[in-house]
């Protein structure tokens, strides 16, 4: 009987003590906030490298395209050798503003500090440069060149190149030339000639190509004979714009705008909010610039004589990442005219 009353008066323990709970949580609340700590700041700099990468991506992107762009400007071939106002060039082209690309009488190359005012290049969306950047015009022509399969049997005739001419289709701008004489026209229609495997072009007056024909005739003398050489002329156009969204935030974000010819411009990539060139010129015949200038800085009679060109782009990451504002690097190059000077 007194064991068993010394058991019921046993205190046997059924849980923990207010005190001891609030501990708990205590600890366990410092723990979680550890753990937070640490997953919002992986998440952090997370985002953070993102944002950085991908700010260097497109920076370096976007000069590298401007960059490969720029070393060929001053190729000509023959056309460096013919007066594009003499009588011995033709451009049979429309004046319609779209063959501004194609207007050597402007210099294969254009820098147009934007000021807001009127463009002369004619953009075929409701899209403006943005004002206090430049505008970049690279005009050249392609380093494959291709021969007449025979003389052309008059002036307005259509040609006949030797071999396939896979990269010549329909739209394209090309320049004929047999270093004495040369004519640039568009490309009407183009088809295999069956049998022989060569290629005929031809470049008639209307039809839906853009800027089109005036007129067929190529030469204001003699035809051109087999010796004549055929090559694409290629128009670069690079500004920046507002890009064709917004980021996370809901701010405008801008973009390097690309434009070839006469076809419609497009983004060539995002986050590009800056384009700045500066011109080397080279006023003796060394092949190093003198000076180093903006393009306003630079006679229009001066601008053969520019033998290097220096961009710098700014790139940001679009999207906010730490305060207000994305991350926004400067990217810098100088590009030597592998066709100007020594």
């Amino acid at each position: 009987v007194m064991k068993s009353k010394n058991l019921l008066n046993k205190k046997i323990p059924n849980g923990f003590t207010l005190i001891e709970l609030l501990i708990s949580m205590v600890l366990g609340l410092i723990l979680i906030g550890g753990v937070y700590s640490v997953f919002t700041e992986n998440a952090r700099t997370s985002q953070l490298v993102q944002a950085t990468s991908r700010t260097q991506e497109n920076g370096r992107f976007a000069l590298s395209e401007l960059v490969t762009r720029a070393r060929m400007i001053g190729y000509m071939g023959c056309l460096a050798q013919l007066d594009v106002t003499g009588p011995d060039f033709i451009n049979t082209l429309n004046s319609t503003g779209d063959d501004y690309y194609f207007d050597l009488t402007a210099g294969q190359l254009e820098v147009i500090d934007y000021d807001g005012g009127n463009l002369p290049i004619p953009l075929n969306g409701d899209i403006d440069p943005l004002v206090g950047t430049d505008v970049l015009v690279i005009r050249g022509l392609s380093s494959a060149d291709y021969n007449l399969k025979g003389s052309m049997p008059n002036t307005s005739a259509d040609l006949k190149i030797s071999g396939n001419g896979s990269q010549i289709s329909e739209g394209d701008v090309l320049f004929l030339s047999d270093c004495q004489k040369g004519a640039i026209f568009q490309v009407t229609n183009t088809n295999i000639q069956g049998g022989t495997g060569d290629r005929n072009v031809v470049h008639n007056t209307g039809g839906a190509s853009v800027p089109g024909n005036a007129s067929k005739q190529l030469s204001n003398g003699s035809p051109f004979a087999e010796d004549a050489t055929v090559q694409q002329f290629s128009s670069t156009v690079f500004f920046i714009a507002p890009a064709s969204f917004t980021n996370n935030q809901g701010d405008t974000v801008y973009s390097l705008w690309q434009k070839n010819g006469s076809a419609p411009e497009f983004e060539l990539v995002s986050g590009i909010e800056d384009l700045e060139v500066w011109l080397g010129e080279d006023s003796g015949t060394d092949g190093v610039p003198d000076r180093v200038v903006r393009p306003d800085q630079l006679a229009a009679a001066d601008a053969r004589n520019v033998v290097t060109i220096d961009f710098r782009i700014r790139a940001n990451s679009i999207d906010p990442v730490e305060g207000p504002d994305p991350i926004k690097r400067d990217f810098f190059a100088s590009v030597k005219l592998r066709n100007r000077g020594i």
